[in-house]
């Protein structure tokens, strides 16, 4: 199933003052993850909606297939032939690198439950301190694109073999602050016009919400009727609970709005609601 995407593209702070090819670069590339996640069950029927690819980590434009383990954020190339895109380039003349959440990534999957309440694992900041995405747990992004710009200093981008991008696939030569991957929460750093004068960090970046993706998700009818069936499948499970055994939807765990653990009660096999 097709779904149709127009996105309007306001860039972020870091993006301000850059070349307008980089601003389209990003935008044709931040459009085409969302469309990738929009129909991933058009070829995995049996997987949940919304997910996204994982990074292209040996710099042949195609996404891996697989990447790091379960839940752990992992960072690479932009998989632009897997997105049926070209090789987009920013103002340097550089590819654009891509970062995707564990709990958001097509493989491995999330040990989870993955859907329009899961957190990022993203936090976006500036070089002077400034956050300016995930203030808030919904407010983390699943996946960010990162513009590397032309190499600082200690940077060495010499082309390994013969690829559409050149260069490399050694991410300190591309990029500058990527904090920690892992399961839990990254903190990310962008630049600034002070670190760029300074050479310390000339990395650009616009990034995806978990509400992006299920925005365009919500627009195909098979996850409609998929919602619906669980909304029903759950009604015919609690009515046949007795209330003092109810799992609780309040804010628990911190940041969450209860339905994952709602969705993990009805689905667990010991309640009888699988």
């Amino acid at each position: 199933m097709g779904v149709g995407l127009l996105l309007s593209f306001s860039p972020p702070p870091s993006l301000v003052g850059r070349a307008p090819i980089t601003h389209d670069a990003m935008a044709q590339a931040k459009a085409a993850l969302i469309g990738y996640a929009a129909t991933y069950r058009d070829t995995h029927s049996n997987e949940s909606f919304g997910l996204l690819p994982c990074p292209d980590t040996d710099n042949d434009g195609v996404a891996e297939a697989n990447c790091g383990s379960a839940d752990a954020s992992v960072i690479g190339r932009l998989p632009w032939k897997t997105l049926g895109l070209p090789p987009l380039r920013d103002a340097a003349g550089e590819c654009l690198w891509y970062a995707v959440s564990g709990r958001a990534k097509s493989s491995p999957p999330s040990a989870g439950d993955y859907n329009w309440d899961s957190l990022g694992q993203f936090i976006v900041q500036d070089k002077a301190g400034n956050t300016l995405a995930g203030t808030s747990a919904h407010d983390r992004p699943q996946a960010i694109l990162f513009s590397p710009g032309p190499p600082l200093s200690a940077q060495s981008r010499t082309a390994v073999g013969t690829t559409d991008c050149g260069g490399n696939s050694v991410l300190a030569n591309y990029l500058e602050d990527t904090g920690t991957l892992g399961t839990g929460n990254t903190t990310v750093t962008l630049s600034t016009p002070d670190s760029i004068q300074a050479g310390t960090n000339n990395d650009a970046a616009i990034w995806i919400s978990t509400r992006e993706i299920f925005d365009a998700v919500k627009k195909r009818t098979d996850f409609k009727n998929s919602v619906e069936t669980l909304l029903a499948d759950i009604t015919t499970c609690l009515n046949a609970i007795p209330q003092a055994t109810l799992a609780s939807t309040t804010l628990e765990p911190s940041g969450s709005k209860g339905i994952d653990n709602l969705v993990s009660f009805v689905t667990n096999a010991a309640n009888n609601c699988s």
